[in-house]
């Protein structure tokens, strides 16, 4: 018969039954036998083979205790803890039944099978997860047992974007049990790989992803979140996540103009412990624009002339193996735009250049009329883009390539040398510069000889700015000053109107001060910055001043530095009407200590330029350095002694006022070790430490995050935080009195005479719409104004109100609401677009005019019809219609 423990029984409490007396086990909720003959206790996934009646056996698949019985019939194992016995299954023969005990059966035909019940035995049939209770006279079903999955997973998102100061993504996943089992969470890396990108932690349902602060570090990958109830199977969800140190698309972003900072673009700090006091003369204004630039710089060629020159060398004599490879952006079809040569008058060596017909590599032998080899590459380049090209010859192949693919092939195995100068910009030696040079852009050139890198039909396009790799000859990349980065060094001469512009290649990482600078703007009109004298200043002993410059207005002297007290004590930096730097330095009897004029390079209107003055006492030398080369060694054992203040910018009389960038400036009391010679550059802004005695330190309000323009602020134009699109950022207020904003500097920022495609937006939270506003201006040509609470927009090619297209009352602005407004030519086709839906467009090939460059946000022509309300998020892009079809605006701030 079976064993019937005591109901309910309590810790410590005991029973006999058959002869074995056992205590019940409370915490193991168990009845333990004490007496007995017991002979073996056994731990299996199996019972016992040859067991005997007393045995007892611990099943560890379903953690039962079992004891051999016989009832006097058969012997049997059966359940000696927890109290009751089990019922009969597949594998373990239970007792008949008859008692209302539950069997528990794998299918249906053991069900069926069992014999000896009585009404209310159950049963559980596992291959179906039913119960069935016994009637008396049959089985019937009574329930159907379920566990439902875990519900399906919330709050993880598809894709996630780590931000690169290293500050965590915190994930929160959430689901729920059915039954109110409690939940697992498990996390796995299930595509790419976590490397140095991120680490991840967990804490039950919260997930903190943190990624790495390195570059080099940037990755992706996808991990796959899971939860289960321990009973059913786990329910998952899958991000992407990914580390990149740059902003999708931010190459082709001309301008964006952010609130970053309380007040108006003209505070100017000193960073060094001296802090000194800094006093604004005019408009000078703060400004992003600097020589670290995300996204660095390309060179600019309008196609009259400009070009770069290196002089000779054989070891850009293509001889065997080699590679050419450049990055090219046509503002113009021509016959010829000129990219990179090596040719003599006679037709030989080489030449690279865009054509009316496509793109061409011409090279020939060392003798006139010798083999000519002319590759074909692609069709004519679609201008207003960037452009990789390749050629490459590995043994006798030469290949040519458009942006990864393979237009052409040929064999020729002849050397393409020629003695002449290497041009870049241009087609070659004594052929019409002006008529053969780029009107565009060039980024990247690199001359290989000894290597063919490119030798399939297809290659990864790079990513990333070109580094002087084995057998690199020649590399201009993507600096802020003409350099050949290999190391062959050419000395390069700047011929024509050639400058170095921010225009990017690839996509950079988001602005900050930190990583990127800043500098002072000074608009030509007599802009000044000016430091009272201290003993800092008194120019004894050892000591540097050194900054980076970059002038735009070209012919005329245009001072940088000046410490003058009169006719003597003289003490000047600036540059002559040549373009080229000068210093003056005399004594209190006007004795001259320093006097180095109108020698060296072209400065003016060719990018930044780094200036270094070191002043030896010891050695008696003052030795000045132009981009890191000595420019002038003088010896003197005399001091400028002058007490008069610092100005910046300009004479303290206005005379002789800079137009453009000064960057870094500082002032150092100890010479540093690079400074015996030629040193490299600084690629990231100072840093003041116990020798700086100044570091001027802009400290922009109103930025332009590609670090392209200056912006000034007129009236009382300041940043507001009192009405904001998105939490925790800042607008641009302008009250309507004669308020806005204007950007400088911004030839290749706008979109005059623009012929590809270009995306202007912002946000707009107008207060008093009723009244006319001019809402964006460049003078004629381009007018976005409201008439009566109506926007409208007019066009014009001509720069005079003559518009080639004028929609009118498109749309009715409301007031105190932020409204998202974008103006967006593809192709030949303008759309102007409200909150992401289409209010006007039009077809038409006319260009928006090329007389004014000074655009304004808030007024018309500075003085009329001024715009009452807030501003953020202004972005001009070029080479790219963001918005084609109805969209939904931004949804975060932008950056880049």
């Amino acid at each position: 018969m079976p064993l019937t423990f005591p109901d309910s029984p309590s810790n410590g409490d005991t029973t006999t039954l058959n002869g074995v007396s056992y205590t019940y086990d409370s915490a193991k909720t168990v009845w333990v036998s004490t007496t007995g003959p017991i002979t073996t206790v056994a731990v299996s996934d199996n019972a016992p083979a040859t067991p005997t009646d007393g045995d007892m056996w611990f099943n560890s698949s379903d953690l039962k205790l079992y004891i051999r019985y016989n009832d006097g019939v058969t012997s049997q194992w059966i359940i000696a803890a927890p109290a009751g016995p089990a019922g009969a299954d597949s594998t373990v023969a239970g007792p008949a039944g008859g008692d209302g005990r539950a069997g528990v059966y794998a299918d249906m035909a053991s069900l069926i099978a069992k014999t000896g019940m009585v009404a209310g035995d159950t049963a559980l049939v596992t291959a179906l997860n039913k119960v069935f209770m016994y009637t008396g006279s049959a089985w019937f079903l009574i329930a159907t047992m379920t566990n439902d999955s875990p519900t399906a997973i919330t709050g993880v998102d598809a894709a996630y974007n780590l931000a690169t100061d290293g500050t965590a993504t915190i994930i929160t996943a959430v689901s729920t049990d059915p039954e109110g089992f409690a939940l697992t969470w498990s996390y796995a890396v299930t595509s790419g790989s976590l490397g140095s990108t991120a680490t991840v932690s967990q804490a039950d349902n919260v997930f903190t992803v943190t990624p790495s602060t390195t570059e080099a570090d940037a990755g992706s990958f996808s991990i796959t979140f899971s939860v289960t109830d321990g009973a059913t199977g786990a329910v998952s969800a899958v991000s992407a996540f990914t580390l990149s140190f740059s902003v999708q698309n931010s190459r082709y972003t001309a301008l964006l103009v952010k609130a970053t900072n309380t007040g108006s673009n003209q505070t100017f700090d000193d960073a060094s412990t001296s802090n000194h006091t800094i006093t604004v003369a005019g408009d000078t204004t703060t400004s992003t624009f600097s020589p670290y630039r995300a996204g660095g710089y390309s060179f600019k060629g309008d196609g009259t002339g400009d070009y770069l020159q290196m002089p000779h060398s054989t070891d850009t004599d293509l001889a065997g193996d080699f590679t050419i490879e450049c990055w090219v952006y046509l503002n113009s079809i021509k016959s010829n735009n000129g990219l990179v040569a090596k040719w003599a008058t006679m037709n030989y060596g080489y030449v690279l250049y865009a054509s009316t017909s496509g793109v061409e590599f011409n090279s020939a032998n060392s003798g006139s009329n010798g083999i000519w080899t002319d590759f074909a590459i692609g069709s004519p380049l679609t201008l207003h883009q960037w452009h990789h090209l390749v050629v490459s010859r590995t043994g006798s192949t030469i290949s040519t390539y458009l942006n990864g693919t393979r237009t052409n092939t040929s064999t020729d195995s002849n050397n393409c040398s020629a003695s002449t100068p290497l041009i870049i910009g241009s087609y070659g030696h004594s052929y019409n510069y002006e008529a053969n040079s780029l009107d565009g852009y060039l980024s990247n050139v690199r001359i290989v000889n000894g290597t063919g890198l490119y030798t399939g039909t297809t290659y990864t396009v790079p990513t990333a700015p070109l580094t002087p790799i084995t057998n690199t000859k020649f590399l201009l990349g993507d600096l802020p000053y003409f350099k050949d980065q290999s190391t062959s060094n050419h000395a390069i001469t700047v011929n024509g109107n050639v400058s170095l512009e921010p225009k990017s290649v690839f996509d950079n990482a988001a602005y900050s001060e930190a990583a990127h600078g800043e500098s002072a703007y000074f608009d030509g009109t007599g802009d000044s910055l000016s430091i009272p004298h201290h003993a800092d200043f008194d120019f004894s002993g050892d000591y540097v001043i050194e900054f980076w410059f970059n002038l735009i207005d070209t012919g005329g002297s245009q001072l940088l530095f000046d410490k003058t007290s009169g006719s003597s004590d003289t003490f000047q930096i600036y540059t002559l009407s040549g373009n080229q730097i000068a210093d003056m330095i005399t004594d209190s009897s006007g004795n001259t200590i320093e006097n180095h004029a109108n020698t060296g390079p072209v400065v003016v209107g060719t990018g930044w330029h780094h200036f270094s003055l070191v002043r030896d006492n010891s050695a008696g030398t003052y030795v000045t350095y132009l981009d890191g080369v000595v420019h002038n060694t003088t010896s003197s054992a005399s001091n400028n002694t002058s007490t008069a203040d610092i100005t910046i910018g300009c004479m303290p009389t206005g005379a002789a006022p800079s137009k453009g960038y000064i960057s870094d400036f500082k002032f150092l009391t100890a010479i540093p070790s690079d400074r015996n010679a030629a040193f490299t550059l600084p690629t990231s802004p100072s840093t003041p430490d116990s020798n700086t005695k100044f570091l001027l330190n802009p400290e922009t309000s109103i930025s332009d995050l590609s670090q392209s323009s200056a912006i000034t602020c007129f009236g009382d134009a300041a940043t507001s935080t009192t009405q904001v699109k998105f939490a925790g950022t800042k607008s641009i207020y302008l009250d309507g009195t004669g308020d806005y904003i204007q950007i400088n500097n911004i030839e290749d920022s706008w979109i005059s005479g623009y012929t590809g495609d270009f995306t202007i937006e912002f946000w707009w939270y107008p207060t008093n719409v009723s009244v006319y506003q001019a809402v964006l201006t460049a003078a004629a040509a381009f007018q976005l104004y409201t008439n009566n609470s109506t926007l409208n927009l007019a066009l014009s090619s001509t720069n005079s109100y003559s518009p080639f297209w004028h929609p009118q009352s498109m749309h009715t602005m409301v007031n105190n609401t932020w409204q998202h407004l974008a103006i967006v030519r593809n192709g030949n086709v303008y759309t102007v677009y409200v909150d992401g839906v289409s209010k006007a467009t039009t077809t038409s090939n006319d260009l928006i005019g090329t007389g004014t460059n000074a655009v304004q946000l808030g007024i018309y022509t500075g003085n009329s019809s001024p715009s009452q309300g807030y501003f953020q998020d202004f972005r001009i892009t070029k080479g790219l219609a963001r918005y084609t079809a109805d969209f939904t605006p931004p949804t975060a701030e932008l950056e880049g």
